[in-house]
């Protein structure tokens, strides 16, 4: 399913590019970019575990601030 899907890579060139993840991965650093590739080839399976990720990111997308602050600090662990 993973494969038919183009997760990780598309069907015609094995290559990332133009895979699911290359598509929606904007994350700043290298170890996001690592969390969600982890993410996405063991995904949750409880509904619990599902909803209280979700509440989070629900959370964050609600506090603009704190989401810049974020990024500023993570910018400083790339630069």
């Amino acid at each position: 399913t993973m494969l038919n899907l183009e997760l990780f890579q598309t069907l015609k060139s094995d290559r990332e590019e133009h895979s699911f993840l290359e598509t929606i991965d904007h994350t700043i650093t290298n170890m996001g970019g690592r969390m969600l590739n982890d993410w996405l080839h063991r995904p949750l399976l409880f509904q619990e575990s599902i909803e209280a990720r979700l509440d989070v990111i629900e959370w964050l997308l609600k506090e603009e601030d704190l989401r810049t602050e974020l990024a500023q600090y993570l910018n400083q662990l790339i630069a």
